[in-house]
């Protein structure tokens, strides 16, 4: 099943739909006489009007369906990918061992390949307390405790620089 994706001028068309509806709505409610009947060809304009909207509004929904499965074939497929960067990684990672093992700092070189050896120092901290305090980065983070802070504002607490935000959130099936 393939959707075309929204466009500006179907967004446009939509709001001039919705715009539509209303109007239809106010002329159905207007032809309403004093026995409660109303005009069937308002009627049917209504009915059509929302039959219109309902289709536009299921598009967006379509559209908006296959990009969340687009989107989720993606994720997968980047998770898979990154599986198998990281056995490659490994495999790599594992030669280099091998060879350093066997080959123990000497150089190998053939025609195709060359193995050579580099020394480098680096530090390794065995225990960061008995390193003296000139030698020590500290860092330092501060973060709002959201979660305790969130049951204050509900119950009508006022706590200087933070707010509660309501939120609309699309459930789509």
């Amino acid at each position: 099943m393939s959707v075309s994706i929204i466009s500006q001028g179907d967004k446009n068309m939509i709001y001039e739909i919705i715009n539509e509806v209303k109007q239809a709505e106010e002329d159905l409610f207007n032809s309403i006489d004093e026995d409660g009947c109303v005009d069937p060809q308002i009627l049917e304009k209504y009915s059509q009007m929302c039959e219109l909207r309902d289709e536009k509004f299921e598009q967006v929904v379509l559209c908006n369906k296959n990009d969340d499965a687009l989107l989720e074939a993606i994720k997968a497929e980047i998770k898979a990918l990154q599986d198998r960067k990281k056995t490659i990684e490994n495999r790599i990672e594992w030669r280099k061992g091998f060879l350093t093992s066997i080959l123990d700092g000497n150089k190998f070189e053939t025609s195709k390949v060359k193995v050579s050896f580099r020394k480098s120092d680096s530090v390794v901290v065995d225990d960061i307390e008995a390193l003296p305090e000139i030698y020590k980065k500290v860092k330092i983070e501060t973060s709002a405790d959201k979660a305790a802070i969130k049951p204050l504002l509900k119950n009508g607490q006022t706590i200087g620089g933070v707010h509660l935000e309501t939120s609309l959130n699309i459930q789509i099936k």
